[in-house]
């Protein structure tokens, strides 16, 4: 047994919110439940961005944005998804792996810590 399995198991793992257990868990849950995630169409954003994997899943009138930071830095990210038709100005958080408490989201402002995700309703 390696001298981290009595930190890094799944005992452990459950009674922390932010744990990866738990984020992963939050995660097939979300895709089970949302049609977007589940079979949404796939629509890139900011596609020359360097730092930040966007995409928006949609399917019918539900929209899920998706940002997934790649980089060691916090990122400061402004989306306006009206050329994907929504016309959205704020966002509902859905999954993250940051730890503020915010339900929702200024999509004119978003910030996303060093190799975090966001994944937020915008319908």
């Amino acid at each position: 047994m390696p001298p981290t399995a009595s930190t890094y198991n799944v005992v452990v793992q459950r009674k922390d919110p932010y744990s990866i257990f738990n984020f992963y868990k939050g995660l097939i849950a979300l895709r089970r439940t949302n049609p977007a995630l589940r079979d949404g169409n796939y629509i890139t954003i900011n596609p020359d961005d360097q730092n930040v994997l966007s995409f928006l899943r949609k399917s019918g009138t539900h929209s899920v944005l998706v940002a997934l930071n790649m980089s060691a830095n916090s990122q400061s990210l402004k989306y306006d998804l009206s050329p994907q038709g929504t016309k959205a100005s704020t966002a509902k958080v859905l999954l993250t792996t940051s730890k503020s408490s915010a339900t929702s989201i200024d999509l004119k402002n978003v910030r996303i810590p060093a190799y975090g995700v966001l994944i937020a309703q915008v319908d």
